[in-house]
């Protein structure tokens, strides 16, 4: 069961989606978001890890951050950058 997500920035959170969604999958075949993990408008985190916490755990394999807008790195250009998605497991 996963409880949440954890995204590790790229340094400075440079490329860190301003909107995004998270999905999950038991097989990467078949994808479903994850209830109340659409985020429209996210400020850049600089350096700090962004910790999701679910609002109950969910059965999955896979998950997935879907970018549908993303933000710009030190160069002005637009992209998705990220240091590292960590899932958050309960017991």
């Amino acid at each position: 069961m996963v409880a949440g997500l954890a995204i590790t920035p790229r340094p400075g959170g440079l490329g860190f989606p301003v909107d995004y969604s998270i999905e999950t999958s038991l097989d990467a075949s078949i994808w479903a978001g994850v209830p109340g993990e659409t985020h429209i408008g996210a400020a850049n985190p600089g350096d700090n890890v962004v910790e999701h916490q679910f609002g109950s755990a969910v059965s999955a394999r896979y998950v997935k951050l879907r970018a549908t807008r993303f933000g710009i790195d030190d160069h002005g250009d637009h992209y998705l950058q990220l240091g590292e998605l960590s899932p958050v497991v309960s017991p």
